[in-house]
């Protein structure tokens, strides 16, 4: 049976504006909005993401026009035009000479809009609107702090609240057609035996009744007891009352780990490392705002490969030789030891430039087929290489792989601007 809901929002609209109509114009402009919004992050040093405060948003003043009703064309109209002191009604005004016209000259790349901006609280939730990380199929109890209320019967006293009327109600009708039944039926008894006493008295003819008269009285004491319990049945008894009772019972909660993988060799220089520590750092915000019970494991790998903080993730300047099958075999190694298959949802996502020794590219791919893919859930491969620059070492082994593996995506960042959509790409919701 479908239910009417009625939803209040209670939130306080921001200071001076509507709250509604904000909402209205923010789905309006969805699309304007995702643009401004990869420009800025091309733009933005990414570490300003997290702060506080109010995010700038520009989009086009096109799509802020609201629509008005004119006058359509034609037709015979006076308009009284104010502040004219040299026109009189049925005067022709001149068209001006076109070297008279006044104005700059016209841009040869054609039309353009002006653009404006609007304070954007929920800049956040516009960045990661309609993303999450795919798969996610394994849940399992994590604690007592996952609950979910469910309804549990009923109980005999609780607050008034929670009463629930009907079933109240219903025993309690129940309860007094009960009692007036039984009532009732006690009260005939006696008066029919009442009448049977007061019959005997009559046909006495003048023998001794002071028996059958006393124990009448009795009976018409007893009559009138039960006729007030009749009129003083309650309409509601502590006995009726019903409460809906509620228990917390533990919900199973989504756990994964996400391993992030970041190539420092010697080949990523100072630009590829910066895009791909922007790459990391919008995904690190993606999870540690949207998910609760998401580890993040943080991996740096030359030829060789350590687990790492975050500090030391986004901030340490090694470098080095590469060989990618040294990060790949840390990952095995620390979900063997800490996250169970069975219950752990388990992601990775390599950023590299692509270069890798090329005795390396065998043991990579083994890796990634055997090992890698088989216990993974979802697995990103981030290439961050100019166009200009040739075809990578690693490339071809991640197509490779494309072809028989559902739970690979491979992208390639070739400039700053590219980063937004490309992440947009890898986590958006099918």
């Amino acid at each position: 049976m479908s239910k009417d809901y009625t939803v209040v929002d209670q939130r306080t609209n921001p200071k001076g504006k509507s709250l509604p109509n904000r909402q209205r114009f923010l789905v309006k402009q969805r699309e304007a909005i995702k643009e401004s919004i990869r420009r800025k992050l091309a733009s933005t040093d990414l570490r300003e993401l997290g702060a506080k405060g109010l995010k700038r948003i520009r989009v086009r003043s096109s799509g802020t026009n609201e629509p008005t009703f004119r006058h359509a064309q034609g037709g015979v109209s006076e308009r009284v035009m104010p502040g004219n002191r040299k026109f009189s009604k049925g005067d022709r005004i001149p068209r001006p000479n076109e070297e008279d016209a006044s104005g700059n000259e016209g841009s040869l790349d054609g039309a353009d809009e002006d653009e404006f901006e609007f304070d954007a609280p929920e800049f956040l939730d516009l960045v990661f609107d309609g993303m999450e990380i795919p798969n996610v199929v394994k849940k399992a109890l994590v604690g007592e702090d996952e609950f979910e209320i469910h309804r549990a019967g009923f109980s005999s006293d609780g607050p008034p609240s929670k009463m629930d009327v009907v079933r109240t109600m219903g025993r309690a009708f129940g309860r007094r057609i009960g009692m007036k039944n039984a009532l009732t039926k006690h009260k005939e008894e006696l008066e029919k035996e009442l009448r049977e006493i007061e019959e005997r008295i009559a046909e006495s003819h003048g023998a001794d009744t002071s028996a059958d008269e006393k124990e009448a009285e009795e009976i018409r004491r007893d009559i009138k007891v039960w006729g007030e319990r009749l009129k003083h049945i309650p309409d509601i008894d502590a006995y009726d009352l019903r409460f809906k009772r509620h228990e917390r019972v533990p919900v199973p909660v989504m756990k994964a780990v996400m391993f992030c993988m970041l190539d420092v060799s010697g080949s990523m220089g100072e630009w590829e490392k910066e895009i791909a520590k922007r790459f990391f750092l919008l995904l690190y915000l993606f999870l540690t705002r949207n998910y609760k019970h998401v580890d993040i494991v943080f991996i740096r790998h030359t030829q060789d490969a350590k687990e790492v903080d975050e500090e030391e993730f986004f901030h340490s300047r090694e470098s080095g030789g590469t060989v990618v099958s040294s990060a790949l075999t840390l990952m095995k190694t620390i979900v063997e030891a800490r996250y169970s298959v069975s219950e752990w949802n388990i992601y990775g996502c390599h950023a590299s430039d692509g270069d890798n020794a090329s005795s390396d590219n065998p043991t990579t791919f083994d890796l990634l087929e055997n090992d890698i893919l088989p216990m993974s859930q979802y697995y990103a491969y981030v290439e961050i290489r100019p166009e200009e620059r040739s075809r990578s070492d690693l490339w071809p082994v991640m197509e490779l792989l494309l072809r028989g593996n559902e739970n690979i995506a491979i992208q390639q960042i070739g400039d700053a601007k590219d980063i937004y959509p490309v992440f947009r790409k890898l986590f958006e919701k099918k």
